[in-house]
């Protein structure tokens, strides 16, 4: 085989392989509430994410060079990764939901760059170009989703106040204690104070 065959082969697993690495950042429901894990539960996995941090790390010191370099790499966003999703897990916000996403993407970048390093010249740049194109239209997705979700949340609370508005408007045929208690009942449907 050739060397340029092998590294357009090399190229071609590698932008394959970033590719959906950080495609896989933007599958996380960033509208969804999460579970809402307990304390205790979080700790536990916490535990379990260290312990299992330190055998990728142990893996990696039978490598040499750039495999060495790789694994470490992808031991440290593989464990970030882990650490954002418990954190999303425990919190269910949207922001901690993105923070996943960008790590993810983070990663998959990192560790592609680091797939360059075994390159030379031409092959070098288009590898590390490849892989930066791949972050930034991960982060621009990520962005994306975000602000379509601000967008959302941000109609909603019109909608919101738009019916509390007719709500109230509806309690101005009532007097006395009857209107009082329409006022309320408005206040509470709508989650006005």
């Amino acid at each position: 085989m050739t060397t340029s065959y092998i590294l357009k082969t090399r190229l071609t697993r590698l932008t394959a392989v970033t590719t959906l690495i950080a495609l896989t950042a933007l599958f996380i429901p960033l509208g969804a509430s999460a579970g809402l894990m307990s304390w205790a539960d979080q700790s536990v996995q916490s535990k379990r994410i260290k312990a299992e941090h330190k055998t990728d790390e142990a893996a990696c010191k039978v490598m040499h060079g750039n495999a060495q370099d790789i694994c470490k790499q992808e031991a440290k966003y593989k464990a970030k990764v882990a650490y954002a999703e418990l954190s999303y897990a425990r919190s269910g916000m949207v922001e901690d939901a993105r923070k996943v996403s960008m790590l993810k993407a983070d990663g998959a970048y990192a560790v592609a760059k680091k797939h360059c390093d075994d390159l030379d010249g031409n092959p070098k740049d288009v590898c590390r170009a490849e892989a930066k194109a791949v972050h930034v239209k991960a982060i621009a997705d990520s962005t994306l989703t975000k602000k379509v979700n601000d967008a959302k949340s941000n109609a909603e609370d019109k909608k919101l106040e738009a019916d509390y508005k007719v709500a109230l408007e509806k309690c101005e045929i009532t007097t006395g204690a009857e209107r009082i208690s329409c006022i309320n009942s408005a206040k509470t449907s709508f989650k006005h104070n």
